[in-house]
């Protein structure tokens, strides 16, 4: 049903496909994360 397709929970708990605009809002938010765990590199002494 879901094959080779982003899909989310609904607000019933129900799988649906994700819009291109939820997509795209995604990507973003993943962009920003891994800028943010690039800056947050451990110093070991």
């Amino acid at each position: 049903m879901h094959c080779q397709k982003q899909v989310t929970t609904d607000v019933s708990g129900k799988l649906s496909a994700l819009t291109p605009q939820m997509q795209d809002i995604n990507s973003t938010l993943e962009d920003m994360y891994r800028k943010r765990q690039g800056r947050h590199v451990q110093h070991v002494a």
